[in-house]
């Protein structure tokens, strides 16, 4: 069999032990494989059988010390130690004798064992004998009847209570009235593991499914290299009812080495760490599971920015699949959503959710997990409402992400927001605005002071545009603050200020600060309130050009809906300069691009508008676009000018209609105007218009 030398254990007979291991190591080396359970039982007979030894070499060395012409000091030990190695000596006879034996020695285990002993007896008893010059046949007969008897006496009282030293001393809280394995090992022993392995499960069951004979076994498996079957029954292991989680811990530690190393699957592994995770949540014990199922925790790998220290680990290599997914396919937010069946990962592309390849169901959670950890959160408390911001290396520059999380009735939803400046900072010719557009927007943007109002609903762009603004009129001689709840993406040369409601900064108490900043143009992320729209109407009327967001559905809209909020419309007539209503289209994707002819249906869909086209390009579908048509957007406009027949219709309180066709009188196109320009030009179709648009 194999040689293993025993370490010292962790108690205070590992602490008795430790220099002997150290310095004599061999003595510790046993000539046949033992498990804890033999290792434990040797030491108990020793517990019995040393100090029998001990006390018999001593009145021997006391009483021949005389004799052999050896000082006293010397020999007296040297008989003591001689009669505790021979008790040692039979103790481990007793161990070999039983793993070889085995299951067929039966009944007759004790008897060997008591024969044994009274050998080891014997043996000490006439070194004692010859020692003091006595009768050795008479001496030996003494000291085998003598420690046969006390052996008798120790099986029936004194047994258990030296079991429960032998376990005190070596660190082990088991009770001592466990099964006796010696069947089992007997079995193990001839090969047989399938039988020994039932046999084991069949006493964990005589006791209510408790664990100890499954981790018997499954060390035993382990150490024999059955590292499926051992990895089997820790699993049983750990349904064990009365498992607490300092031991569940040790189970799935045991699991997750044997998964990660011999067998090499560590998804193995995933679903039981979880399930103790689950059930131990409060267990501190159980911390470095969320660790190694969320950054890793193996020290031969590389580290990357949040720990992760290990590309093995599932949830970790799950997360990379998403992300790099999603910003090769230009997608602006990833929505992790948890569910009974699994987790459900879309994609926002171009406007559309869209369904992608999701994670094994039984990683879901690490990979929850996973996403929590790398926004700073911590990943085993209970799902709250949070939000975080990650920032994560892709194709040679650094994406930042804004992270959402929610708790749901299933578990909980995070949406992560993509804010790549390289794909966000766009010109307002990329935005689609055309160049008049730009050159009348610009004009009255370089102005000292006003207001410039861009609406629409959320995720229209309108952010987007106002930046797009600021980068054309900064030279770097104007002192430019915004106000934004959160700050997307970084403007250089711009002094940026993020909304934060819990510390009492709210877009109008910031304003009032930034206002005595000596400012020359401040972006208001969005005027929400009164309070917000008279702070921001009167920083225009001293001298600071105001840009801001509203929440319309076209442009002319944006004067009543100032009026609403309580803002005076004398203010409103004297301050705002211009409001721009702006939608977001799907691009044609330009490697599948096909003209079609429209039918009578979507024509008639645009209503009177003049010069509706006919024909126009679509989409085929191909892998560039995920088989949609589409790639990429572009925005439609409504620009609105204010001018005095504006100002004057406003104030004299005409209908919206009114004021719509004064505005489309003085130049303004509506959007819808402008989607069937774009579709003309062959860059969106008439199903997106009219999507985003009304007649």
């Amino acid at each position: 069999m194999t040689t293993e030398i025993s370490k010292p254990g962790n108690g205070l007979w590992g602490l008795l032990t430790k220099p002997l291991h150290l310095r004599f190591p061999s003595l510790f080396t046993p000539l046949w494989t033992e498990s804890p359970f033999e290792v434990r039982r040797r030491d108990s007979r020793l517990m019995f059988l040393a100090p029998i030894g001990a006390l018999m070499g001593l009145i021997g060395g006391l009483m021949g010390a005389t004799g052999p012409g050896v000082p006293a000091i010397v020999f007296v030990p040297v008989a003591t130690l001689a009669g505790v190695a021979v008790m040692y000596l039979a103790a481990h006879i007793e161990t070999f004798l039983r793993i070889q034996g085995g299951a067929d020695l039966g009944n007759r285990a004790l008897l060997a064992e008591i024969s044994i002993d009274m050998f080891g007896g014997g043996v000490v008893a006439t070194m004692v004998a010859t020692l003091a010059g006595g009768d050795i046949a008479a001496g030996a007969a003494v000291g085998a009847s003598m420690v046969g008897i006390f052996g008798w006496m120790r099986r029936i009282f004194w047994g258990s209570w030296i079991d429960d030293t032998i376990r005190l001393l070596a660190g082990d809280g088991r009770p001592a009235d466990g099964p006796d394995y010696s069947t089992e090992h007997g079995l193990i022993g001839e090969g047989r593991f399938s039988d020994a392995v039932e046999s084991f499960r069949a006493k964990s069951r005589e006791r209510q499914g408790h664990a100890g004979p499954l981790v018997e076994a499954a060390r035993l498996m382990r150490d024999r290299g059955q590292y499926e079957s051992a990895m089997d029954l820790f699993v049983e292991a750990l349904n064990d009812p009365t498992l607490d989680g300092r031991r569940a811990s040790a189970f799935a530690r045991q699991i997750w080495e044997l998964a990660d190393g011999p067998l090499s699957q560590p998804d193995l592994a995933i679903p039981h760490l979880e399930s103790v995770v689950e059930r131990f949540d409060e267990t501190p014990e159980v911390e470095w599971i969320w660790k190694e199922l969320t950054i890793g925790m193996s020290s031969d790998a590389l580290v990357d920015d949040f720990g992760a220290s290990s590309s093995r680990v599932p949830a970790v290599r799950a997360v990379e699949k998403i992300l790099s997914e999603a910003f090769v396919a230009s997608a602006s937010d990833i929505h992790l959503e948890d569910y009974p069946e699994g987790l459900r990962v879309r994609y926002r592309i171009d406007g559309m959710l869209q369904d992608a390849e999701a994670p094994p169901s039984r990683i879901r959670a690490a990979v929850l997990a996973r996403v929590r950890v790398m926004g700073g959160l911590n990943p085993s408390e209970h799902p709250t409402p949070r939000d975080a911001r990650i920032r994560v290396p892709f194709a040679g520059r650094d994406v930042d992400i804004r992270m959402s999380t929610v708790p749901t009735l299933h578990g909980e939803s995070i949406a992560l927001r993509i804010l790549d400046t390289e794909g966000g900072l766009l010109t307002l010719t990329d935005l689609g605005l055309p160049r008049q557009d730009i050159e009348s927007l610009m004009r009255i943007a370089r102005r000292p002071n006003g207001m410039i109002l861009t609406t629409g609903p959320g995720g229209s762009g309108k952010s987007t545009t106002l930046h797009a603004v600021i980068r054309e009129l900064s030279t770097g001689r104007e002192k430019i603050f915004t106000v934004e709840d959160p700050v997307e993406y970084t403007l250089e040369g711009v002094c940026q200020v993020s909304v934060n409601p819990r510390a009492g900064m709210t877009f109008a108490s910031s304003l009032r600060s930034l206002v005595r900043q000596d400012p020359d143009v401040l972006l208001i992320g969005e005027i929400r309130d009164q309070e917000t729209a008279e702070i921001a109407m009167h920083a225009s009327l001293t001298g600071h050009l105001v840009l801001s967001t509203l929440h319309t559905t076209d442009a002319t809209s944006s004067l009543h809906r100032l009026v609403e909020m309580g803002v005076e419309d004398y203010m409103v007539v004297h301050t705002l300069e211009a409001s721009i209503a702006q939608r977001l289209v799907r691009r044609v994707c330009a490697h599948c691009a096909e003209e079609t002819e429209l039918d009578a249906h979507t024509i008639a869909a645009f209503g009177n508008i003049e010069d509706t086209p006919t024909r126009a390009m679509v989409g085929a579908g191909c892998d560039r676009c995920r088989n949609t048509g589409y790639s990429g957007r572009i925005g439609l406009f409504e620009m609105l000018w204010m001018n005095q027949d504006m100002r004057n219709g406003f104030l004299d309180r005409v209908s919206r209609e009114e004021l719509r066709e004064i505005a489309t009188a003085n130049g303004t196109r509506t959007l819808r105007s402008d989607g069937i320009d774009k579709i003309r030009q062959g860059i969106t179709t008439p199903l997106e218009v009219l999507r985003v648009t009304t007649a």
